[in-house]
Order: structure tokens, then C-alpha cells, then sequence
């Protein structure tokens, strides 16, 4: 079997690290050359959280720049990019006829919807990964900071190679299934990460602080409160997140400390433009998306 993994972050290097453990051939599409041709000559380097030696991949690895894109001999895609990067990509594949399955792992919505304009003919694949990842090195390395799931399920289409990639990938050690509504798992994880990465990002405290700290504990119970009136969800599931991922930074703290863009549109920006079709006011999802967007401009006026 072969894949192809566009995106090498932390979540694209995790998944063709356990791909690569499970006997999967793997073209890892980077956005730098020079990424790919470091991964080539190293390997991709895997360091488990409860394991003293890293473990260097690659048999069955290939990696290149994403410009040199081809669909040659492929038996799924796994599209693993942030979202700001995802119009640029999904340009790229829809210059080549896609007939294989391409399973997205992005935070955020309303990727799909777009997926499903720009890829005809292809299965689409939605999926909600709470494995925790971070890369040890620009080029090399991902930390596996924590075991959680990936869940996979049909957007458009139905593929018998999916529920195999998964079967492989659970036989690795990396929890994988696939779920039949995949739409409202993405939704909740969502609404998870709507209360936890901007609070994280703009307080720069780890996941945990957000329950260790009554003060942060109350902000985001209120933040929780105005998101289930949009999307109805549990605040035990909030808790169940943040106590599997206390000791991580979520993604976008980390996107606010070392000055990136974040991901803020497709989380707490989704989730307003939902609420302004259901008439349903969020002054406090509102407050902290203005206030990572006015981070993020401030980059500019810092340079």
C-alpha cells in the first residue's frame, strides 16, 4: 500500500511515522525542498512520550517538495495541512484527477465543503485526530505527545482502502477507526477547540492551566456555555481533553508565541458566522476571536 501525506507538521510527520511502522509506503509532500531532501537523507525520526530512544524511519519513505505533486501509483491521499495553506493545496490537486480516496485531518470546518468543489471524482474522507504531536525539529522529528484516536468517516463516497489504512494503522499502535458520523465528531472537536485554544493562546499557559486555575477554569466554562448554543456538546468532554492533554500547548498558543498565523477563522470564526445564521449572539467567542486577530496584525506593526 501507498499514500501520499501533503503537509509535514507535527500531525503530517505523526502520521507517516505510523504509517511507515505499519509496512505503508509513504510519499511525504513538503512544502520546502529543503525539508524533503533533509527527511531523505535522515529519516523521519519518531520520539514517543513514554519511550527513552527515538525511533528513525525510512524504508518506504519518500519525500518531496509538494510543487513536484503527482497521483502515480497512490492508494489514498491524507491532506494534513493548517487551513490557512489549505486553498493553495487543494488548487494543486485539482489539477490532476484524483480517483483515489483523500482523507482530510485538519482542525477546523468548512474544508470539506470546499474539498468537495475542488476534488470531482475522488472519495472524501472528513477525520477528528486527538493523538498529541510536536515536532522535535524543523526537518527530522515528531514528539508523540499523547495517544488519542483518529477517527475517519465518509464525506463523499465510500472507500474499502480507508477502513484498511485504518485497520494497518491501529495495528502500529495508533488508535484508528472508522465512524459513520463523521460530521458531528468534527463539529464537537470544534466546540473542544474553540474553548481551549484561544484562552491557551492568549493567556500562554498549557492545556491543563485551564482547569489547575479557577479563574481560567471559569472563562472557559462561560466561553463553553455560549459555544453549545450553536453546537450542543458536554462540558465533560472539555474536561476529558484537557486532563489527556494537560502537560501540551495547543496549536494555536504555539502559532501566538512563535508569531504564525493561526487557524482562528476556521474555529471561532466558523462558529460565528454559524451563529449569525441562527441569530444567536457569542460576545465572548467574539471577544477572543477579534482579540487573536488583533495579535495576529500586530505582527506586522512588531516588524
Amino acid at each position: 500500500m501507498k499514500v501520499a501525506v501533503i503537509g509535514a507538521g507535527a500531525v503530517g510527520m505523526l502520521l507517516s511515522a505510523f504509517a511507515l511502522k505499519a509496512g505503508i509506503k509513504v510519499s511525504l509532500f513538503t512544502k520546502r525542498e529543503e525539508q524533503s531532501i533533509r527527511l531523505n537523507h535522515s529519516g523521519l525520526t519518531l520520539i514517543q512520550s513514554n519511550q527513552d530512544n527515538p525511533e528513525t524511519l525510512s524504508r518506504g519513505l519518500s519525500a518531496k517538495p509538494i510543487s513536484s505533486w503527482t497521483t502515480e501509483g497512490l492508494d489514498a491521499v491524507i491532506v494534513s495541512v493548517k487551513q490557512l495553506h489549505l486553498d493553495e493545496v487543494l488548487g494543486i490537486l485539482s489539477k490532476k484527477r484524483i480517483k483515489v480516496p483523500v482523507i482530510f485531518a485538519l482542525n477546523g470546518m468548512g474544508h470539506m465543503e470546499k474539498a468537495q468543489v475542488s476534488i470531482k471524482d475522488a472519495p472524501l474522507y472528513g477525520s477528528v485526530l486527538t493523538h498529541g504531536a510536536k515536532r522535535s525539529t524543523d526537518y527530522e522529528g515528531v514528539i508523540h505527545t499523547g495517544k488519542g484516536t483518529w477517527k475517519a468517516g465518509s464525506w463523499r463516497g465510500e472507500s474499502e482502502t480507508v477502513e484498511f489504512l485504518m485497520k494497518k494503522l491501529q495495528e502500529a499502535g495508533f488508535f484508528s477507526s472508522c465512524e459513520e458520523n463523521i460530521e458531528k465528531l468534527m463539529e464537537e472537536k470544534l466546540a473542544v477547540n474553540a474553548v481551549i485554544n484561544p484562552l491557551t493562546a492568549l493567556y500562554q499557559v498549557k492545556n491543563g492551566s485551564l482547569l489547575d486555575n479557577p479563574l481560567f477554569k471559569e472563562n472557559a466554562r462561560a466561553v463553553f456555555n455560549e459555544v453549545t448554543k450553536v453546537i450542543p456538546f458536554k462540558w465533560e468532554t472539555v474536561e476529558r481533553v484537557i486532563v489527556n492533554t494537560r502537560k501540551n500547548h495547543s496549536s494555536m498558543h504555539e502559532d501566538i508565541r512563535l508569531g504564525r498565523e493561526t487557524e482562528v477563522d476556521a474555529i471561532t470564526g466558523y462558529l460565528l458566522s454559524l451563529a449569525e445564521k441562527r441569530q444567536v449572539t457569542m460576545p465572548l467567542v467574539s471577544f477572543l476571536h477579534h482579540s487573536i486577530k488583533g495579535v495576529e496584525r500586530s505582527y506586522d506593526d512588531d516588524r
